[in-house]
C-alpha cells in the first residue's frame, strides 16, 4: 500500500500544475504557387521567450510591444534553424512580416517569409532544428501546400528532415500523427490519472468477474473516452470550437476530482460509461491544441485525426491490458492463501452469523481500503490542480 501511494505521489507531482498540455509545438506552412513560394511559421511566444528573451520586464506577461522590439532577433533565430533546399541548392528565406495570433494554448508569433530558390524547384527538402537544443520534446507540425495538394509531416530531433516532390499525390503523414497521439497521451499524465480513477473499480473486480469480462468493460469505457475526445479534437481542427487552455486544463482537473470522489462515495449511480464519454469531451479540449492550428482539410485532415486518435487509443488499451493482467495474476496468487486461511479458521457450529462474519477472512481490501484511499489522494491533487489552473497560482513544479 505504501509503495502504491508513493508511486502515485511522484506521478502526480510530476505533472506541471498549470501547463499540463502546453507542449512545445510550432506550425510551419509552406505554400507553393505558380510564381512564388511563401511560408508562415507560428511559434509559441513562451518558447521564443526561452530562446531570445522577449519578456523584457520579466513580469511573465509578453506584450505586443515586447514582441516588436525583438522582431529582428525572432526572425534571425527562427530562420537560422530552418533550411529549405530545392532547385539545385539551398533557398534564401526572406522575412516579410511578423504578426501575433492567439491559439488555444496561448500567444504565438506569426513569422511570414518568402522562399527564393536558385531555380524553380520540382521538390523541396526541409531541415528543421528549432528549439531542439533547448527542448528535445519540441515538434514542428509541417504542412506543404502544393497548389491545393497538402503534404503533412511532424518533425523532431529524431526526424529533422522532410522531402516532398511536387506534382504527386497528397501525403497524409498518418504515422507521424499516430506517433504524436502516442506522445500526447504519454505526456498527458492527468489524462492517464483520469483513466486510472475511471477503471479502478473494474480493476478491483477482476477476480470476481474474470479477466475477459473485466477487459471488455475496460475496453468499452476507453473506447467511449476516445470517441468523445475525438469529437472535440475534430471540432477544434475544423475551427468550430476554440477553448482557452486555462479553461480546458481546469475542467480536466475537475473531471478527475469528480471521478475520484465517486470512487470514494458513489453518487453517480455507477454510470461509468456516461462519465467516460462526458468527461472525454472535456479531455479532448486538452488534445485539441495539437491539431487545431494546422487548418487541414479533406483527406489530410481525416488521416491526421485517425492517426492521432488511434495513437491515443493504442496507449490506453495497452496500459489497461497490462494493469488488468497484473491484477488478475495477483488475485489468482492470493486465492489459495485466502482459501487456506478459511480452512484454518475453526468456528464452532453454534456460532451466530454475526460471529461468522467477524472471524471470516477479509478479502475486500481493495474495495474498503486501497480504492477509497488512493482515490482520496488523487482527489486532493486534482482539487488543488483545479484551483491552481483556474487562478494560475503555479506553485507546484
Amino acid at each position: 500500500m505504501r509503495t502504491l501511494l508513493a508511486a502515485l505521489f511522484f506521478f502526480a507531482v510530476g505533472v506541471p500544475s498549470a501547463c499540463a498540455h502546453l507542449s512545445s509545438d510550432s506550425y510551419l506552412r509552406i505554400d507553393v504557387g505558380d510564381r512564388a513560394i511563401t511560408g508562415q511559421w507560428d511559434i509559441a511566444l513562451r518558447d521564443l521567450d526561452v530562446a531570445v528573451g522577449i519578456d523584457a520586464d520579466g513580469n511573465g506577461d509578453i506584450t505586443w510591444g515586447e514582441v516588436k522590439a525583438k522582431r529582428r532577433e525572432i526572425g534571425a533565430y527562427a530562420l537560422s534553424h530552418l533550411t529549405i533546399s530545392g532547385g539545385g541548392g539551398d533557398c534564401v528565406l526572406n522575412p516579410t512580416a511578423l504578426l501575433a495570433d492567439q491559439h488555444a494554448d496561448g500567444g504565438y508569433a506569426v513569422l511570414r517569409f518568402d522562399v527564393a530558390c536558385p531555380a524553380r524547384p520540382t521538390a523541396l527538402t526541409l531541415r528543421y532544428r528549432l528549439l531542439f537544443d533547448l527542448d528535445p520534446t519540441h515538434r514542428g507540425l509541417v504542412t506543404v501546400n502544393d497548389q491545393g495538394v497538402a503534404h503533412t509531416a511532424i518533425l523532431g530531433p529524431e526526424r529533422p528532415a522532410y522531402s516532398i516532390a511536387f506534382g504527386g499525390g497528397a501525403t497524409s503523414g498518418f504515422f507521424s500523427f499516430l506517433r504524436l497521439g502516442i506522445e500526447h497521451i504519454v505526456s498527458g499524465r492527468d489524462h492517464l490519472l483520469f483513466l486510472a480513477v475511471l477503471l479502478m473499480p473494474a480493476l478491483g473486480a477482476v477476480r470476481r468477474r474474470g479477466i475477459w469480462a473485466s477487459l471488455v468493460e475496460a475496453g468499452a469505457l476507453l473506447s467511449l473516452f476516445t470517441a468523445a475526445h475525438a469529437v472535440t479534437v475534430t471540432l477544434a481542427a475544423l475551427s468550430v470550437i476554440e477553448v482557452p487552455a486555462r479553461m480546458s486544463e481546469a475542467a480536466i482537473a475537475f473531471s478527475i476530482a469528480v471521478t475520484a470522489a465517486d470512487n470514494i462515495r458513489p453518487f453517480l449511480g455507477g454510470r461509468r460509461g456516461v462519465i467516460a464519454f462526458g468527461f472525454g469531451l472535456i479531455h479532448g479540449l486538452g488534445f485539441a491544441s495539437a491539431l487545431g492550428p494546422l487548418a487541414l482539410r479533406g483527406w489530410a485532415l481525416i488521416a491526421a485525426l485517425a492517426g492521432f486518435n488511434l495513437g491515443i487509443e493504442l496507449v490506453q488499451l495497452t496500459l489497461a491490458l497490462i494493469a488488468f493482467a497484473v491484477a488478475f495474476v495477483i488475485a489468482t496468487l492470493r486465492a489459495p492463501v485466502i482459501a487456506s486461511a478459511a480452512k484454518q479458521s475453526r468456528v464452532p457450529s453454534t456460532d451466530t452469523p454475526g460471529l461468522l462474519r467477524r472471524f471470516a477472512p477479509r478479502n475486500d481490501g481493495w474495495k474498503v481500503g486501497i480504492l477509497p484511499l488512493t482515490s482520496l489522494v488523487i482527489f486532493g491533487f486534482s482539487a488543488y490542480w483545479f484551483v491552481d489552473r483556474s487562478f494560475l497560482l503555479v506553485t507546484l513544479p
